[in-house]
């Protein structure tokens, strides 16, 4: 804890002044054209990857990177996304996964998360991604199999994200 700290006194001491104008003009209100959804890995990190201002993302991380359906129960996800299309009026909607997905892991091997419930009832908005790699990559194992429920899931989301247009 310590090092967040000392990381939001350097920011404070450093880094907004530096960008002071920025920061007094987003303290009038945000306008993103982009809502950028990724994972909460840590070893991600959307502003660097998009190399992006304050101000110009509006971002949604959750484990997985999942956006449930729009009938689902409502969550931060779903309103998430109705705010920024909505309120803020967001042009893009952009899903970013990654490789080594821990989630997509869970997900072909449920049987892994006994001892976290409310991990597992997230997972099963992925109940899709599953069913086609039972369906279409039984014969695939290990990494391979990974991979596929990867890319299975890519075009998922992307039609769910796509039905709020």
């Amino acid at each position: 804890m310590r090092k967040l700290f000392e990381g939001v006194q350097r920011f404070q001491d450093e880094v907004f002044l530096e960008h002071r104008d920025l920061f007094a003009k987003l303290a009038l209100g945000q306008a993103p054209e982009d809502l950028f959804i990724t994972c909460a890995d840590s070893r991600t990190s959307p502003s660097l990857l998009t190399q992006t201002k304050p101000g110009e993302l509006f971002i949604s991380r959750n484990a997985g990177n999942i956006v449930p359906p729009h009938e689902a129960v409502s969550g931060g996800e779903g309103a998430t996304v109705e705010y920024a299309v909505a309120v803020l009026g967001v042009k893009d909607i952009g899903v970013c996964g990654h490789s080594d997905r821990g989630a997509m892991k869970a997900v072909l091997k449920p049987e892994t998360l006994d001892e976290l419930p409310t991990v597992r009832t997230w997972l099963n908005h992925a109940e899709t991604t599953r069913r086609i790699v039972r369906e279409k990559f039984a014969h695939l194992e290990g990494v391979e199999r990974v991979n596929a429920a990867i890319e299975a899931d890519e075009p998922v989301r992307a039609s769910v994200a796509g039905a709020t247009e």
